[in-house]
């Protein structure tokens, strides 16, 4: 006690103070907890690159004040150290300033354990978050929190180029927080809902990063059964139906891609990221169009807000417009700067040809029979090609007819010939079920 009020009677004076001219003296005398409070709120409204040595100055004042005892100004003051230093780009000293936090400060960090998930998270892009996770497991030993950190390092891991041991590592990393969140009989415990989803959403980019379609679709099939049932942060709910599109998309799947994809985009929107909401917007027009709506994706309010934020988005619009108006022209014409975009590169061979099958269907109905160049000029492509588009036609019982190779012509059944049929099979229909009146009524009888 003699100690503390040795130093408070080294660090604080009286001042007075004469704004009013009376003269009178006013003593503001301050306690050591008191004036690092001060220093703490005066840092913590400093901004930018003077952040840093205002901290500092925190860490000298509770070094001074407090007599060598850490305090939760203290810990907070080395965490904002570090995180205006990671956004500075000054990250050298970063594993030493959280090794000082861990170590120094376990008193508050125990009161605070959340504060290290937090931190973490926004440490993210760090090129050595592995570290500062292994450094936290040192003082964190209950199973929930090393979790978090777990899937923190997952997250972190994903993000990077994988290499064969980069691979191994996050497949380690992912198996140990899932053991953590399953039952004794291997089942996934549905108390952790939200940590699962945490970790199928790492489980299915991995697979996707591996180009492992089969296991990414895996994975997304067991997401999507919990994504009702907690409360997961949108960005993983985007994520999760993001991948879950791209997986479907692979297997031409396209009505359900585009509905995963309508999920990704809402939940990017809603969590404001930008970026990761347009791509999915790209690829949830062409899962549209390919599945054959006739729906315009523009008609949603999500979508249609993106169309003053992102000038490629625009392009999207032109091409929707296109294919669903069956303007070959100026589709040919919208479709060449998405030739180019690496989100949707290798769809848009699909729907150019699904253009041209829809123009081939229109161009067809008042003929009998018509040349194969003749159609394949109106919807510009070669004549193999368009026969190539006929045949496909013919197989899915689009088109009735047949092909004269000789004369490069389309042969179309004659309404005649489809009128027979039918009457035919009417026929046909009538006699059976006169028979079967006959047989009821002579057992009746």
């Amino acid at each position: 006690m003699m100690n503390r009020l040795k130093t408070l009677m080294k660090v604080m004076a009286v001042t007075a103070d004469d704004n009013s001219g009376s003269g009178v003296d006013v003593g503001d005398d301050l306690s050591p907890e008191d004036a690092l409070d001060n220093a703490w709120r005066d840092a913590k409204e400093i901004k930018g690159d003077g952040q840093i040595a205002a901290m500092k100055d925190v860490l000298e004042k509770e070094k001074t004040l407090m007599e060598g005892e850490k305090t939760n100004y203290g810990f907070k003051a080395v965490k904002h150290i570090m995180i205006a230093s990671f956004q500075a780009g000054q990250t050298d000293d970063l594993e030493k300033w959280f090794k000082t936090w861990v170590n120094d400060y376990k008193t508050p960090l125990k009161e605070h354990l959340q504060a290290v998930t937090k931190l973490l998270e926004k440490l993210i892009d760090f090129h050595n978050l592995s570290a500062l996770v292994e450094l936290a497991f040192s003082v964190i030993h209950d199973k929930l929190n090393r979790t978090k950190l777990l899937i923190i390092k997952g997250k972190s891991l994903v993000k990077q180029n994988l290499t064969d041991s980069l691979v191994k590592n996050l497949s380690e990393t992912l198996e140990s927080a899932h053991s953590s969140c399953k039952n004794s009989d291997g089942t996934d415990d549905t108390n952790n809902v939200n940590l699962l989803l945490d970790i199928y959403c790492l489980k299915i980019q991995l697979a996707e990063k591996k180009s492992n379609n089969k296991e990414a679709k895996n994975f997304f099939d067991k997401a999507f059964v919990l994504t009702d049932r907690g409360m997961a942060s949108n960005a993983v709910l985007g994520a999760i139906f993001g991948c879950g599109g791209r997986a479907r998309m692979r297997e031409s799947k396209f009505a359900e891609a585009s509905q995963f994809f309508f999920e990704a985009v809402k939940n990017y929107d809603q969590c404001r990221k930008q970026e990761e909401a347009i791509e999915c917007l790209k690829l949830k027009v062409f899962s549209s169009l390919l599945s054959g709506s006739k729906v315009n994706p523009f008609d949603d309010q999500v979508a249609n807000s993106y169309l003053r934020q992102s000038t490629a988005i625009a392009n999207y619009e032109r091409v929707v417009k296109d294919v669903l108006s069956k303007n070959a022209d100026a589709f040919l014409i919208n479709i060449k700067p998405l030739q180019r975009d690496e989100t949707v590169k290798e769809y848009v061979s699909l729907l150019k040809r699904l253009i041209q099958k829809d123009l081939f269907l229109d161009i067809v109905k008042p003929y009998s029979n018509i040349s194969l160049s003749f159609v394949a000029t109106r919807i510009h492509t070669t004549p193999e090609e368009t026969e190539s588009i006929l045949v496909e036609l013919i197989l899915n019982k689009q088109i009735r007819g047949t092909i004269d190779q000789a004369t490069g012509t389309l042969v179309l059944k004659r309404a005649q010939q489809t009128y027979e049929q039918f009457y035919g099979g009417l026929n046909q229909v009538s006699s059976a079920v006169d028979k079967i009146q006959r047989n009821v009524l002579s057992v009746i009888s």
